[in-house]
């Protein structure tokens, strides 16, 4: 997304002790538009900061070093902002607290912007707990923070991208989030801000929930 846009990462240089969350939205993005290199990591990380941040970013050895990983940068911009550094690991409990945030949210199917964050939030913490827990798992849980009407939805999506799935398999968790953002499209809303009724998801007919 353009800096300008809502769902875009955002990073105030007065308020510094937003830069841990400021990287991880950075690295969630990268992730979910398939940005691979440290290199690329590190202009996005520019792109996104303010004016100020931007400078101190840019000036830092590591940037324009290709031998420097992300990582090694991160640690070069935390020694620019004293107190910021993350020594955060997250757990298998802060997924479930970020799903039942968002289901009590109750987002609209037009917020673009929640859906944006909720995906990058989740996949930072996934990230962090893999080893506890299986793609499968992760799936259930991403699936588990939308009521079920909207659960509907994204299930008939699911099967109508892919129609010959086996039953028997799991649907992996960015599946889950592909077909997350097709039902979250403004096509999928209905006129006066309202959505599209429970049984249908652009022209789809709803299937039961899959198992994940």
């Amino acid at each position: 997304p353009f800096r300008t846009e809502k769902s875009a990462p955002r990073f105030d240089s007065k308020k510094s002790y937003d830069l841990p969350r400021y990287l991880e939205d950075v690295e969630a993005l990268c992730t979910q538009y398939s940005i691979n290199t440290d290199s690329e990591k590190k202009e996005k990380a520019v792109y996104y900061a303010d004016t100020e941040a931007a400078d101190v970013f840019k000036s830092l050895p590591g940037y324009s070093n290709n031998t420097v990983t992300w990582n090694s940068f991160k640690d070069e911009v935390f020694k620019k902002y004293p107190g910021t550094s993350p020594e955060k690991k997250y757990r298998v409990a802060d997924i479930d607290l970020l799903v039942q945030s968002f289901l009590k949210s109750k987002p609209r199917l037009y917020d673009q912007e929640a859906l944006a964050s909720y995906i990058r939030r989740f996949n930072v913490r996934y990230d962090s707990v893999k080893p506890k827990i299986s793609d499968g798992e992760a799936a259930r849980s991403f699936m588990s923070g939308f009521e079920l009407s909207v659960r509907n939805q994204i299930a008939a999506e699911l099967r109508f991208l892919d129609a010959n799935h086996n039953p028997e398999d799991n649907w992996t968790h960015e599946q889950c989030m592909k077909a997350a953002e097709n039902v979250w499209t403004p096509s999928n809303v209905a006129p006066f801000g309202g959505v599209l009724g429970e049984n249908t998801t652009a022209g789809r007919s709803t299937l039961p929930t899959p198992e994940l």
